[in-house]
């Protein structure tokens, strides 16, 4: 079982808490990730989910992906863990893409049903503590941010340390879903 992988274990360890849900999606064809969500990690009012087992398919890159929320702004019927099957399903196994730092992608229409997000960022989870996965030598770790037109607009224009530099000098909320497009000026 995945579930009880010696990533699982490092994770519980390191986030110092045991995953308040995990979840099983079959993402491919006889291929299964676990999505652990753990509440209040990074921080308290803040979750994540991160999934385990995802660095056995991309031996030669292992990845796991982070995504941190803030619970209070979805809605009961945002589903997290079937935008982030999707997202792994759509835009890795069948458009065989790799997962690299500051990839971003785009699609005609909405992302996350109710947001207006039209793309998604993958960067390091920097709301985790510094280092926070460095013991966890068996895979990186992405942090998908969902973002919106204007947002994936810039990135293309002026490029990811472009986009990352805007993030830390502003520092927005980028856990919060129900969050405005950022004023990329």
């Amino acid at each position: 079982m995945i579930a009880k992988s010696d990533m699982s274990v490092k994770l519980r360890k390191l986030l110092e808490k045991d995953p308040d849900q995990v979840e099983r999606f079959e993402v491919k064809t006889g291929f299964h990730v676990d999505f652990m969500r753990f509440n209040d990690r990074p921080y308290e009012g803040v979750n994540s989910i991160i999934t385990n087992g995802l660095a056995d398919y991309f031996e030669s890159k292992p990845v796991e992906l982070v995504i941190t929320y803030d619970a209070n702004s979805l809605d009961q019927s945002t589903d997290l863990n079937a935008f982030l099957a999707t997202y792994i399903q759509l835009h890795y196994f069948d458009n065989h893409t790799k997962m690299y730092e500051r990839n971003h992608f785009c699609i005609p229409g909405e992302l996350i049903k109710g947001f207006g997000y039209t793309g998604v960022y993958a960067t390091n989870p920097v709301y985790f503590p510094r280092n926070c996965f460095d013991d966890i030598s068996e895979a990186r770790f992405l942090w998908l941010i969902p973002i919106f037109q204007n947002e994936y607009d810039f990135i293309d224009r002026f490029g990811a340390k472009s986009f990352e530099s805007f993030l830390v000098d502003n520092d927005p909320d980028m856990s919060k879903f129900d969050r405005h497009p950022l004023d990329m000026g």
